[in-house]
């Protein structure tokens, strides 16, 4: 049972609530052995899916396991293959500290049935993975194809943001994520408690 209200809209910002459901390892014992293995001495390591541009945490990906069962890695349209050369990040994952505890956190777009969705995920202090749906759209139809029009790319500490409900103007005080679609961007910015949504504020 995932908490967190869905998207009004297909294409709007989702932010209002975390998902904080924890996961349970019973219902992860048999998907254990589909992601990514344990070392011995206990260290994670990383399901690849041979594809170097989906590469997940095991705690992430066993997550996925439990609450997205059937998700897949999106095929993106042309205009979302499109990353400027400059780009180290995305289109399908970043990584970063997006919370400010010093580990790294997962921003991510997944197929899940005949939607494409935006997912934040981030580990808390006793181990469990949180996540917060971002956004989701359902996935248009591209000449039979059906291709995510989503890319994600790294917003630095530092950058100016616009809050977008309150109009309130703030520097970002750790990394953030850009969230685009072909018609507009959103920027998603942890405020202490969840992401909330920004537009940017810096100077063109």
């Amino acid at each position: 049972m995932l908490l967190g209200t869905l998207l009004v809209g297909a294409c709007q910002p989702k932010n209002e609530e975390v998902k904080r459901e924890q996961v349970n390892p019973r219902e992860l014992e048999a998907a254990t052995d589909s992601v990514a293995n344990t070392n011995k001495d206990g260290t994670a390591t990383t399901h690849t899916f041979n594809d170097p541009d989906f590469v997940l945490p095991q705690p992430v990906m066993q997550y996925l396991a439990a609450h997205y069962a059937g998700w897949e890695k999106p095929m993106l349209s042309a205009e979302a293959s499109r990353q400027p050369e400059e780009t180290t990040q995305g289109p399908f994952v970043l990584n970063g500290d997006f919370n400010g505890d010093g580990q790294q956190d997962q921003v991510f777009q997944l197929q899940h049935k005949n939607k494409v969705l935006i997912l934040a995920t981030w580990q808390q202090q006793n181990g469990k993975i949180a996540a917060q749906e971002l956004e989701q759209q359902k996935l248009p139809n591209q000449a039979g194809e059906f291709k995510s029009l989503y890319t994600l790319s790294l917003i630095k500490a530092g950058s100016k943001l616009q809050h977008i409900k309150t109009k309130a103007v703030t520097t970002a005080p750790h990394d953030a994520v850009a969230v685009a679609l072909p018609d507009r961007e959103t920027i998603y910015a942890w405020d202490g408690t969840t992401f909330s949504a920004y537009t940017s504020a810096d100077a063109d």
